[in-house]
Protein backbone atom coordinates (compact mmCIF):
# COMPACT_ATOMS: atom_id res chain seq x y z
CA UNK A 1 0.00 0.00 0.00
CA UNK A 2 3.39 2.28 0.31
CA UNK A 3 3.10 2.39 -3.86
CA UNK A 4 -0.67 2.55 -4.71
CA UNK A 5 -3.82 3.64 -3.56
CA UNK A 6 -5.00 0.20 -4.28
CA UNK A 7 -6.47 -1.01 -0.67
CA UNK A 8 -5.79 -4.74 -1.31
CA UNK A 9 -3.59 -6.39 1.09
CA UNK A 10 -1.68 -8.55 -1.67
CA UNK A 11 -0.37 -8.02 -5.05
CA UNK A 12 0.59 -10.68 -8.17
CA UNK A 13 3.84 -10.02 -9.40
CA UNK A 14 5.04 -10.58 -12.80
CA UNK A 15 8.51 -11.68 -13.77
CA UNK A 16 10.23 -12.97 -17.26
CA UNK A 17 9.17 -16.23 -16.36
CA UNK A 18 5.89 -15.25 -16.56
CA UNK A 19 3.27 -16.68 -18.62
CA UNK A 20 0.42 -13.88 -20.00
CA UNK A 21 -2.19 -15.09 -22.66
CA UNK A 22 -4.71 -12.62 -23.63
CA UNK A 23 -8.57 -13.55 -23.49
CA UNK A 24 -11.65 -11.71 -23.67
CA UNK A 25 -12.52 -8.80 -21.54
CA UNK A 26 -14.50 -9.33 -18.61
CA UNK A 27 -16.81 -6.42 -18.25
CA UNK A 28 -17.64 -7.16 -14.54
CA UNK A 29 -14.13 -6.27 -13.48
CA UNK A 30 -14.48 -2.25 -12.85
CA UNK A 31 -11.78 0.12 -14.45
CA UNK A 32 -10.10 2.62 -12.68
CA UNK A 33 -11.61 1.60 -9.53
CA UNK A 34 -11.40 5.24 -6.76
CA UNK A 35 -10.70 4.87 -3.09
CA UNK A 36 -11.04 8.84 -2.43
CA UNK A 37 -9.19 10.46 0.69
CA UNK A 38 -10.81 13.86 1.95
CA UNK A 39 -8.35 16.39 2.30
CA UNK A 40 -9.23 16.61 5.53
CA UNK A 41 -7.91 13.40 6.59
CA UNK A 42 -4.75 13.69 4.44
CA UNK A 43 -2.64 15.42 7.69
CA UNK A 44 -3.26 12.52 9.38
CA UNK A 45 -1.83 9.98 6.95
CA UNK A 46 1.86 10.92 6.61
CA UNK A 47 4.31 11.32 4.10
CA UNK A 48 4.96 8.81 1.35
CA UNK A 49 1.52 7.58 1.64
CA UNK A 50 -0.01 7.03 -1.73
CA UNK A 51 -3.84 8.71 -2.03
CA UNK A 52 -6.89 8.99 -4.62
CA UNK A 53 -8.23 12.82 -4.72
CA UNK A 54 -11.36 14.63 -6.16
CA UNK A 55 -11.69 18.38 -5.91
CA UNK A 56 -12.82 21.34 -7.75
CA UNK A 57 -9.29 23.28 -9.50
CA UNK A 58 -9.49 26.80 -8.13
CA UNK A 59 -6.11 27.52 -9.72
CA UNK A 60 -3.54 26.75 -12.51
CA UNK A 61 0.26 27.09 -12.61
CA UNK A 62 2.06 27.43 -15.99
CA UNK A 63 4.01 24.33 -16.68
CA UNK A 64 7.57 24.55 -16.18
CA UNK A 65 10.73 22.21 -16.63
CA UNK A 66 12.24 21.29 -13.36
CA UNK A 67 16.28 19.92 -13.78
CA UNK A 68 16.41 17.15 -11.49
CA UNK A 69 19.44 15.41 -9.64
CA UNK A 70 20.37 13.64 -11.73
CA UNK A 71 20.82 16.45 -14.74
CA UNK A 72 17.15 15.26 -16.49
CA UNK A 73 14.60 17.89 -17.03
CA UNK A 74 11.24 17.17 -16.44
CA UNK A 75 8.11 19.04 -16.57
CA UNK A 76 5.81 19.96 -13.96
CA UNK A 77 2.39 21.39 -13.35
CA UNK A 78 0.97 22.63 -10.62
CA UNK A 79 -2.64 22.66 -9.47
CA UNK A 80 -4.88 24.10 -6.51
CA UNK A 81 -7.66 21.77 -5.87
CA UNK A 82 -10.33 22.39 -3.08
CA UNK A 83 -12.98 19.81 -1.70
CA UNK A 84 -16.00 20.37 0.71
CA UNK A 85 -14.23 17.93 3.29
CA UNK A 86 -14.79 20.95 6.22
CA UNK A 87 -17.31 23.35 6.85
CA UNK A 88 -16.13 26.46 4.29
CA UNK A 89 -13.51 24.06 2.37
CA UNK A 90 -10.03 22.92 2.05
CA UNK A 91 -7.63 23.39 -0.41
CA UNK A 92 -4.22 21.75 -1.70
CA UNK A 93 -1.37 22.12 -4.21
CA UNK A 94 -1.37 19.14 -6.37
CA UNK A 95 1.80 19.08 -8.26
CA UNK A 96 1.81 16.49 -11.96
CA UNK A 97 4.89 15.44 -13.01
CA UNK A 98 6.08 13.97 -16.53
CA UNK A 99 4.23 13.26 -19.60
CA UNK A 100 0.99 14.00 -17.75
CA UNK A 101 1.81 17.68 -16.89
CA UNK A 102 1.64 18.11 -20.84
CA UNK A 103 -0.82 15.69 -22.12
CA UNK A 104 -3.85 17.40 -20.40
CA UNK A 105 -4.81 20.23 -19.12
CA UNK A 106 -7.21 21.08 -16.94
CA UNK A 107 -8.82 24.63 -16.13
CA UNK A 108 -10.36 26.54 -12.68
CA UNK A 109 -13.92 24.93 -11.85
CA UNK A 110 -13.51 21.86 -13.85
CA UNK A 111 -14.20 18.83 -11.37
CA UNK A 112 -11.36 16.36 -11.83
CA UNK A 113 -10.02 12.73 -10.49
CA UNK A 114 -6.71 11.65 -9.89
CA UNK A 115 -5.34 8.34 -8.75
CA UNK A 116 -2.63 7.60 -7.19
CA UNK A 117 -1.09 11.04 -5.48
CA UNK A 118 1.87 10.91 -3.25
CA UNK A 119 1.35 13.06 0.23
CA UNK A 120 4.61 15.48 0.65
CA UNK A 121 4.87 17.20 3.79
CA UNK A 122 7.58 19.56 3.20
CA UNK A 123 6.85 22.85 4.27
CA UNK A 124 2.96 21.70 4.98
CA UNK A 125 1.17 19.51 3.05
CA UNK A 126 1.54 18.79 -0.68
CA UNK A 127 -0.01 15.81 -3.16
CA UNK A 128 2.31 14.94 -6.05
CA UNK A 129 1.46 12.51 -9.31
CA UNK A 130 4.04 11.53 -12.30
CA UNK A 131 3.61 8.96 -14.92
CA UNK A 132 1.46 6.35 -13.58
CA UNK A 133 -1.21 8.58 -12.45
CA UNK A 134 -4.34 8.76 -13.61
CA UNK A 135 -6.39 11.94 -14.28
CA UNK A 136 -9.83 12.62 -15.70
CA UNK A 137 -12.88 14.79 -15.36
CA UNK A 138 -14.88 13.22 -12.78
CA UNK A 139 -18.03 14.74 -14.01
CA UNK A 140 -17.95 12.05 -16.85
CA UNK A 141 -17.49 9.20 -14.27
CA UNK A 142 -21.14 10.08 -12.95
CA UNK A 143 -20.06 10.11 -9.29
CA UNK A 144 -22.06 11.27 -6.17
CA UNK A 145 -18.91 13.22 -5.13
CA UNK A 146 -18.85 15.20 -8.48
CA UNK A 147 -22.30 16.34 -8.17
CA UNK A 148 -21.59 17.66 -4.51
CA UNK A 149 -18.53 19.20 -4.97
CA UNK A 150 -20.35 21.34 -8.22
CA UNK A 151 -23.12 22.25 -6.23
CA UNK A 152 -20.72 23.04 -3.32
CA UNK A 153 -18.45 25.45 -5.65
CA UNK A 154 -21.36 27.42 -7.01
CA UNK A 155 -21.55 29.76 -3.86
CA UNK A 156 -17.52 28.72 -2.43
CA UNK A 157 -16.50 30.23 -5.67
CA UNK A 158 -16.38 33.96 -5.09
CA UNK A 159 -14.41 33.46 -2.01
CA UNK A 160 -11.91 30.87 -2.97
CA UNK A 161 -9.06 32.86 -1.59
CA UNK A 162 -10.60 32.54 2.05
CA UNK A 163 -10.63 28.93 1.91
CA UNK A 164 -7.84 27.09 4.06
CA UNK A 165 -5.04 25.40 2.17
CA UNK A 166 -2.83 21.99 3.84
CA UNK A 167 0.05 23.78 1.77
CA UNK A 168 2.26 26.27 3.40
CA UNK A 169 1.05 29.73 3.06
CA UNK A 170 2.87 32.19 1.08
CA UNK A 171 5.26 33.70 2.76
CA UNK A 172 6.58 36.52 0.43
CA UNK A 173 2.28 37.47 0.42
CA UNK A 174 2.04 36.96 4.48
CA UNK A 175 -1.09 34.53 3.38
CA UNK A 176 -1.90 32.15 6.00
CA UNK A 177 -2.58 28.39 5.44
CA UNK A 178 -4.77 26.00 8.11
CA UNK A 179 -0.98 24.54 8.39
CA UNK A 180 0.29 27.55 10.33
CA UNK A 181 -2.54 29.68 11.89
CA UNK A 182 -2.08 28.87 15.89
CA UNK A 183 -2.71 30.45 19.38
CA UNK A 184 -0.14 32.29 21.15
CA UNK A 185 0.58 29.33 23.54
CA UNK A 186 1.25 26.51 21.00
CA UNK A 187 4.06 28.60 19.29
CA UNK A 188 5.90 28.88 22.70
CA UNK A 189 5.28 24.91 22.83
CA UNK A 190 6.40 24.35 19.84
CA UNK A 191 9.18 26.63 19.13
CA UNK A 192 11.71 25.06 19.51
CA UNK A 193 10.87 21.60 17.81
CA UNK A 194 9.12 22.94 14.68
CA UNK A 195 12.98 25.08 14.11
CA UNK A 196 14.73 21.92 14.69
CA UNK A 197 13.05 20.79 11.37
CA UNK A 198 12.25 23.79 9.48
CA UNK A 199 14.65 27.19 10.11
CA UNK A 200 12.20 29.38 7.84
CA UNK A 201 8.82 28.13 9.83
CA UNK A 202 6.04 30.80 10.12
CA UNK A 203 3.31 31.37 12.38
CA UNK A 204 -0.03 33.34 12.26
CA UNK A 205 -1.66 34.51 14.84
CA UNK A 206 -4.80 36.78 15.94
CA UNK A 207 -4.26 38.52 18.43
CA UNK A 208 -4.30 42.19 20.32
CA UNK A 209 -1.33 44.78 21.57
CA UNK A 210 -0.87 44.81 25.64
CA UNK A 211 1.94 46.94 25.24
CA UNK A 212 4.05 48.91 23.33
CA UNK A 213 7.46 49.14 24.86
CA UNK A 214 8.51 52.49 25.45
CA UNK A 215 11.77 53.16 24.09
CA UNK A 216 13.84 55.81 22.62
CA UNK A 217 15.09 53.37 20.12
CA UNK A 218 11.99 53.01 18.71
CA UNK A 219 12.95 54.88 15.49
CA UNK A 220 16.51 54.79 14.09
CA UNK A 221 17.65 56.56 11.25
CA UNK A 222 18.25 54.39 7.67
CA UNK A 223 20.12 54.98 5.01
CA UNK A 224 17.81 55.83 2.05
CA UNK A 225 19.57 53.40 -0.48
CA UNK A 226 20.52 49.99 1.74
CA UNK A 227 17.74 51.06 4.90
CA UNK A 228 20.83 49.50 7.34
CA UNK A 229 20.95 51.87 10.57
CA UNK A 230 23.08 54.83 10.08
CA UNK A 231 25.23 56.51 13.05
CA UNK A 232 24.91 59.94 13.55
CA UNK A 233 28.24 62.06 12.17
CA UNK A 234 28.14 65.43 13.05
CA UNK A 235 25.50 66.43 15.90
CA UNK A 236 25.56 70.17 14.22
CA UNK A 237 25.26 69.04 11.09
CA UNK A 238 22.44 66.74 11.22
CA UNK A 239 24.48 64.15 9.25
CA UNK A 240 24.09 60.90 9.72
CA UNK A 241 26.43 58.05 8.06
CA UNK A 242 26.15 54.28 6.58
CA UNK A 243 29.18 52.13 7.13
CA UNK A 244 27.90 49.88 4.68
CA UNK A 245 27.48 52.04 2.16
CA UNK A 246 30.18 54.47 2.84
CA UNK A 247 28.06 57.50 2.60
CA UNK A 248 26.60 60.50 4.36
CA UNK A 249 23.62 62.37 3.96
CA UNK A 250 21.27 65.02 6.30
CA UNK A 251 18.44 63.13 4.71
CA UNK A 252 18.05 59.91 6.60
CA UNK A 253 15.19 57.61 6.50
CA UNK A 254 13.22 57.70 10.61
CA UNK A 255 12.51 53.91 10.32
CA UNK A 256 10.30 51.95 13.24
CA UNK A 257 11.84 49.45 15.48
CA UNK A 258 9.24 48.18 17.87
CA UNK A 259 9.03 45.80 20.67
CA UNK A 260 5.20 44.38 21.33
CA UNK A 261 3.69 42.65 23.49
CA UNK A 262 0.90 40.51 21.73
CA UNK A 263 -1.67 38.31 23.66
CA UNK A 264 -4.71 35.79 22.71
CA UNK A 265 -5.99 34.64 25.69
CA UNK A 266 -3.83 31.70 25.71
CA UNK A 267 -0.75 32.93 25.96
CA UNK A 268 1.15 36.46 25.51
CA UNK A 269 4.49 36.57 23.33
CA UNK A 270 7.47 39.59 23.10
CA UNK A 271 7.34 40.30 19.03
CA UNK A 272 10.18 42.69 17.76
CA UNK A 273 8.80 44.60 14.27
CA UNK A 274 10.70 46.83 11.62
CA UNK A 275 9.92 49.57 9.04
CA UNK A 276 6.52 49.93 7.85
CA UNK A 277 4.89 47.01 8.99
CA UNK A 278 4.96 48.78 12.69
CA UNK A 279 2.74 51.13 10.82
CA UNK A 280 -0.82 49.27 11.65
CA UNK A 281 0.04 48.99 15.04
CA UNK A 282 1.47 52.32 15.90
CA UNK A 283 -1.58 54.07 14.41
CA UNK A 284 -0.13 54.78 11.06
CA UNK A 285 1.76 57.77 13.30
CA UNK A 286 4.72 58.31 10.79
CA UNK A 287 8.29 57.86 12.71
CA UNK A 288 9.32 61.11 11.86
CA UNK A 289 6.58 62.36 14.31
CA UNK A 290 7.28 59.95 16.93
CA UNK A 291 11.33 61.10 16.86
CA UNK A 292 10.02 64.24 17.39
CA UNK A 293 8.60 63.46 20.61
CA UNK A 294 11.58 62.07 22.12
CA UNK A 295 13.47 64.51 20.67
CA UNK A 296 11.89 67.27 22.77
CA UNK A 297 13.03 65.78 25.98
CA UNK A 298 10.78 67.00 28.41
CA UNK A 299 8.04 66.15 31.30
CA UNK A 300 5.01 67.34 28.51
CA UNK A 301 7.13 65.13 26.03
CA UNK A 302 7.23 62.42 27.90
CA UNK A 303 3.68 62.54 29.62
CA UNK A 304 2.83 62.53 25.41
CA UNK A 305 4.36 59.90 24.41
CA UNK A 306 3.07 57.63 27.42
CA UNK A 307 -0.44 58.41 26.16
CA UNK A 308 0.57 58.29 22.74
CA UNK A 309 1.47 54.64 23.11
CA UNK A 310 -1.26 53.61 26.21
CA UNK A 311 -3.54 54.68 23.00
CA UNK A 312 -2.01 51.69 20.72
CA UNK A 313 -2.87 49.28 23.34
CA UNK A 314 -5.72 46.67 23.43
CA UNK A 315 -5.72 46.84 19.22
CA UNK A 316 -6.19 43.32 17.69
CA UNK A 317 -4.11 42.29 14.67
CA UNK A 318 -3.45 39.79 12.40
CA UNK A 319 0.50 39.06 12.36
CA UNK A 320 2.86 36.60 10.66
CA UNK A 321 5.67 35.76 13.27
CA UNK A 322 9.03 34.01 12.83
CA UNK A 323 10.77 32.71 15.76
CA UNK A 324 14.51 32.52 15.82
CA UNK A 325 17.07 31.21 18.45
CA UNK A 326 19.79 33.75 19.53
CA UNK A 327 22.56 32.89 21.71
CA UNK A 328 24.71 35.18 23.87
CA UNK A 329 27.63 34.04 26.29
CA UNK A 330 26.74 30.61 26.17
CA UNK A 331 22.94 31.20 26.73
CA UNK A 332 20.54 30.49 24.00
CA UNK A 333 16.94 32.67 23.56
CA UNK A 334 14.05 32.44 21.58
CA UNK A 335 13.13 35.56 19.91
CA UNK A 336 10.31 36.46 17.69
CA UNK A 337 9.90 39.03 14.92
CA UNK A 338 6.64 40.37 13.36
CA UNK A 339 5.42 41.41 10.15
CA UNK A 340 2.72 41.40 7.54
CA UNK A 341 0.64 43.49 10.63
CA UNK A 342 -3.20 43.51 9.03
CA UNK A 343 -6.19 44.74 10.78
CA UNK A 344 -7.94 42.24 12.60
CA UNK A 345 -10.87 40.53 10.73
CA UNK A 346 -12.58 38.86 13.91
CA UNK A 347 -15.18 36.74 10.71
CA UNK A 348 -12.19 35.38 9.36
CA UNK A 349 -10.12 34.31 12.55
CA UNK A 350 -13.27 32.49 13.65
CA UNK A 351 -13.78 30.79 10.07
CA UNK A 352 -9.89 29.53 10.79
CA UNK A 353 -10.62 28.59 14.40
CA UNK A 354 -13.77 26.93 13.46
CA UNK A 355 -12.20 24.82 10.42
CA UNK A 356 -9.11 23.79 12.63
CA UNK A 357 -11.63 22.28 15.15
CA UNK A 358 -13.23 20.09 12.68
CA UNK A 359 -9.83 18.47 11.61
CA UNK A 360 -10.61 16.78 15.52
CA UNK A 361 -13.81 15.56 14.71
CA UNK A 362 -14.21 11.69 13.86
CA UNK A 363 -14.61 10.44 10.90
CA UNK A 364 -18.54 10.15 9.57
CA UNK A 365 -19.33 7.25 9.39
Amino acid sequence: QKFTSIKNDYCLTFSHLSEITQTEDDTNISKNVFHFTKLSEVSNIGAGKIIDLIGVVTSVGDVNSISLKDGRQKDKIDYEIADNSIDGGMRVTVSIWGTKATSKKFSVGQIIAIKDLKISTFKGVSLNGGDNSFLCDATQLKLKESSELQSWYRTAKDHVNDINSLTEGNQASGTPSLRNVRLIKEIEENSNDDLATDPTVRYYINARVELVRNDSKMVYMACPSCKKKMTEEDTSASTYRCEKCGMSTSNPVPTYIITVKFTDGTGSIWTRIYGDNALPIMGNTKPEEVHKMFANDSEESNVEIRNFLNSLNFKEFSVMVKPSINSYNGQESLNYHGSNVKTYKPEKSNHFLLQRLSLFEAPKA
